[in-house]
This record gives structure tokens, C-alpha cells and sequence, in this order.
């Protein structure tokens, strides 16, 4: 009886884990793309009254993949605007209310800065291979490649406006910046 047992319960453990082609390591392997884009990402909120009014992500592709993006600045952009009502082509930073730009120089004594308008904005296809890379995707935001002209600095600022409320402004290291301790990455 002990060999029934034994045998019946080998035969099922076999059955059950010989028809699996997935293991718990497929959840958790990593791909070096994402991570470099969680790692590069960065948030700016335009907010009235407590309440936040528009949202930006924003990804430093340069830090990502310096194979294809390499020549200018590039970013990848998700934007979400609270109560645009997604009706016409003026959504997302197609909206005249809104602008995304880079401050390229900064004046010590008088804090005036330089800001240039990108030199393209292009809308994300829901299929593309930019968007399915990244670490935010949603139904409400709209999603851009963005290029600016090379700029020869080590930090990189980009400044998201909007006539009613304000300015919000993120920075980027040119350079992915690793800093490391003796238990690891920090």
C-alpha cells in the first residue's frame, strides 16, 4: 500500500510539474531597458490650490540607449492634463496652454535662463516599441519622442509651463550617475 502511495503521489508530482513551461524565475528575470528607464525617469507637477492640475514623465533616452539616441537631446514623455477634454488636436503638449522646454544656460547674476523649444515632438503609437519599453503606461496620458538640440552640459533641465499654474522643472545627469557602497547599489 505504502508503494501505491508513493508511486501515485511521484506520478502526479511529475504530471503537474513536467507541463509547466513557465517558472517563477520568468517573473522576475530583468530587462536592463526598463530598468535604466525607472532609473532615468523623473515627475513635474503643475498643482493650483493643492490640487494637481496636469502631470509630466519624463525619460532621458540618451542614458538608455546611446546607440540610437546619440546626437541630440532625446526624452520620452507621458503627459496627463486634468481637465482637457481629449476632443481635439489640441491635447497633451499640442495644447497652446502648456509648453515643455529645455533651460539650456543659466546667468549667475542675474538668474535669467535660456530656454529652447524642442526641435521635434512626435506622438506615440500605442504599438510602438519606445512605448512598450517604458515604465508608465496608462489610458489617460498621452505619450511623445521629444528632441531638443545637443546641448553641452553635464545636467540637463527641462521646464514644463503652463499660463495658469505656474512652471514645474526636472533635472537629468547627462551621464547615468551609479553610486555604489560596500553592500551594493544605493
Amino acid at each position: 500500500m505504502n508503494k501505491f502511495f508513493l508511486s501515485t503521489f511521484l506520478g502526479s508530482l511529475l504530471f503537474l510539474t513536467g507541463c509547466s513551461k513557465t517558472t517563477a524565475f520568468d517573473f522576475f528575470s530583468t530587462d536592463s531597458y526598463y530598468e535604466k528607464s525607472v532609473s532615468n525617469m523623473r515627475t513635474a507637477s503643475l498643482i493650483k490650490d493643492g490640487e494637481t492640475k496636469a502631470i509630466l514623465h519624463a525619460v532621458y533616452l540618451n542614458n538608455i540607449d546611446d546607440k540610437e539616441f546619440h546626437t541630440q537631446e532625446y526624452f520620452f514623455i507621458a503627459i496627463h492634463i486634468i481637465d482637457e477634454k481629449h476632443l481635439s488636436d489640441n491635447e497633451g503638449l499640442n495644447n497652446p496652454d502648456y509648453s515643455l522646454k529645455m533651460i539650456e544656460k543659466v546667468n549667475i547674476g542675474t538668474h535669467k535662463t535660456v530656454e529652447a523649444r524642442a526641435i521635434s515632438v512626435k506622438r506615440l503609437k500605442e504599438d510602438s516599441r519606445i512605448l512598450r519599453n517604458m515604465p508608465i503606461k496608462n489610458k489617460w496620458s498621452y505619450f511623445y519622442l521629444v528632441k531638443f538640440a545637443e546641448v553641452n552640459q553635464d545636467i540637463l533641465t527641462l521646464s514644463f509651463q503652463s499660463k495658469e499654474y505656474g512652471k514645474s522643472n526636472i533635472t537629468f545627469a547627462k551621464k547615468e550617475i551609479i553610486l555604489k557602497n560596500k553592500g551594493g547599489l544605493f
